[in-house]
């Protein structure tokens, strides 16, 4: 960003040799010297993408929010958290966090404890209350969505936040589809995912449990009432071993969904587990699945879907970016706007991540480029313990605030400026500027003769290099 320095640059002309001093010396300043022609390269000042938030498939803003908990503000990482992700407490106990396989500072020493730290400001927001979202005016469009699963209660989060009319179509009498199906109450406490559902039906959904599309309200009649339709049923069919016996087996959904979550049934004698931890979506998926492009239209004007039903990972982060991406299809295809135009603002590393800040704003702080671990100078960095580990929470302890914080302090902020200065103290042309509104800094071309020293001296590469034309 080009700004006035604020010395001006001051010529002394002699109209004869009296004028002129005995000696040589300077009665001027430097500023007349534009020493920055010289230059064949130059500093770029700009944000880019922390590995973090690219890995997360729920498209997170986890640098932002672990700033702000680092700093203690804690209602101001919430609500950060919650204009990217609905679910912090649910999220913080059943994902698979690949958020931290994705941190740099594994490399370093250990990555962070992401997923323990959205799990203390997710019971943070259960506790105390989250944040209102901001205001917005209320709009006459209305939206069906069938089914009440983590991405349908995403998407209806979202547009409800947007100012849509949304009314949630739930076949049986509770919210909340696989998250009291799949997980044991042990691991998803129901409180949790009671609370977190509260939040977003607060927004102002109208919720009809108990009405299965097709069989009590015909999905006709929903395409005449409704501008548009989002379909978020869900996988709810196991696969068929075809084995003799086969009466005798339950199937994951079918004891996590009945008595094993609803009754705690204690088991006996011995037990056969069939399958294992990583096996292909094509072989784990028997419910026929809905096609759709990546941000969730289907080929019928007005008609949606995400989640479980659209060929996604089984997984609460995908559904949660699901979600997202169908809620953002559908108010860009409410408005007439097309969506496909607005995917490179949006997104977020090289994924199907993307920003619903982004969206709604219309802006993007730095570029999409992911900072590599080489990209850093370690030299700033010092190694620190992790202070949270999941076996310590999956005990039941609680995490204290102060410990939080300290957690939250080991984050490298890669690619994101935090005006440490060095830049601005290193510069030996004094080139690099402070911006009055306190946002960072601006480099002054004129001057800046190239030598980079602000490149290699930024602790979290927010200051790149490119080639100058001549």
């Amino acid at each position: 960003m080009k700004e006035k320095a604020e010395d001006e640059i001051k010529v002394v002309i002699y109209q004869s040799e009296k004028e002129m001093p005995p000696v040589a010396m300077s009665v001027a300043n430097t500023l007349y010297n534009k020493t920055g022609s010289w230059k064949y390269v130059q500093p770029i000042y700009q944000n880019k993408t922390p590995p973090c938030n690219a890995g997360c498939p729920a498209g997170e803003n986890i640098e932002g929010w672990l700033v702000l908990v680092g700093k203690g503000e804690l209602s101001e990482a919430l609500q950060l958290l919650l204009s990217e992700n609905p679910f912090p407490a649910v999220c913080g106990r059943i994902c698979y966090h690949p958020c931290e396989k994705a941190c740099n500072r594994w490399k370093f020493d250990q990555p962070l404890s992401i997923n323990s730290l959205e799990r203390f400001l997710g019971d943070y927001g259960l506790k105390e209350g989250a944040p209102p979202p901001p205001p917005t005016g209320r709009k006459k469009e209305r939206i069906a969505i069938i089914g009440s699963g983590p991405a349908g209660l995403a998407s209806a989060y979202y547009l409800a936040n947007m100012g849509y009319r949304v009314t949630i179509f739930e076949a049986s009498d509770q919210l909340g589809g696989s998250l009291r199906s799949r997980y044991p109450r042990k691991r998803l406490p129901e409180e949790v995912v009671e609370g977190e559902i509260e939040r977003i039906v607060n927004r102002g959904i109208d919720v009809k449990a108990g009405i299965k599309v097709g069989h009590d309200i015909s999905f006709e009649s929903l395409q005449r009432d409704y501008q548009a339709i989002l379909v978020a049923t869900g996988d709810q069919r196991s696969k068929i071993l075809k084995t003799e016996g086969e009466k005798a087996i339950l199937s994951g959904l079918e004891f996590l969904g009945g008595a094993g979550v609803k009754y705690g049934v204690k088991l006996g004698g011995e037990i056969a587990i069939v399958g294992e931890e990583e096996v292909s979506e094509r072989e784990v998926r028997s419910t026929p699945r809905i096609i759709t492009d990546p941000m969730g239209a289907t080929d019928e004007k007005g008609v949606f879907a995400c989640g479980d039903i659209t060929f996604i990972p089984r997984a609460i982060n995908h559904e949660v970016g699901s979600g997202k991406r169908a809620a953002m299809a559908i108010d860009s295809y409410l408005k007439g706007e097309d969506i496909e135009k607005k995917i490179e603002l949006i997104k977020i590393g090289e994924g199907e991540s993307v920003s619903m800040r982004s969206y709604l704003t219309g802006v993007v702080k730095g570029v999409n480029k992911i900072v590599r671990f080489e990209d850093l100078n370690l030299d700033y960095f010092e190694e620190k313990p992790r202070l949270l580990k999941p076996e310590m929470l999956a005990k039941g302890a609680l995490v204290k605030e102060e410990i939080a914080i300290q957690e939250a302090e080991r984050c490298f902020h890669c690619g994101v400026c935090n005006q440490c200065d060095n830049c601005y103290i290193y510069c030996p042309d004094l080139s690099i500027r402070r911006r009055k509104d306190s946002k960072g800094y601006w480099i002054d071309y004129d001057y800046c003769k190239g030598c980079l020293i602000c490149v290699h001296e930024c602790p979290r590469n927010a200051m790149s290099y490119e080639g100058v034309v001549k």
